[in-house]
């Protein structure tokens, strides 16, 4: 059975190891504690407050862009109808082929750890 805590000098270690990179993911802490400390935490707040006590700080994903732009989009859907609706025609019997790239806000990970501040 795993332990569910560290030491305090376990802890100063983890912390100084914290302190080695700019960007971290959750899985690298849960990783290190697990398999060097042989800790597991059965709540994410304990990692959380690792890095929080490290300094560092979080930024979730989401699920829509922050940055969209109702008008732009709504805009750019309207010059998509029309270029649709001119050809349309050829489109459909094959004499134009159409490509399409697809514009997506991508997203990685649940969280992804910034060092801010202090060095």
């Amino acid at each position: 059975m795993r332990k569910s805590y560290l030491s305090a000098e376990q802890r100063e270690e983890v912390l100084s190891w914290l302190q080695t990179k700019n960007c971290w993911e959750l899985g690298e802490l849960e990783y290190k504690l697990a398999f060097e400390y042989d800790v597991v935490y059965d709540s994410k707040q304990s990692y959380y407050d690792l890095f929080d006590a490290a300094d560092i700080s979080w930024k979730k994903t989401t699920k829509l862009n922050p940055k969209a732009d109702e008008n732009a989009v709504a805009a750019k859907k309207k010059r998509l109808r029309h270029c649709w609706h001119i050809t349309s025609v050829e489109i459909e019997t094959g004499k134009l082929r159409v490509l399409l790239i697809d514009e997506c806000h991508l997203m990685w990970g649940e969280i992804r750890w910034l060092r801010m501040g202090k060095k």
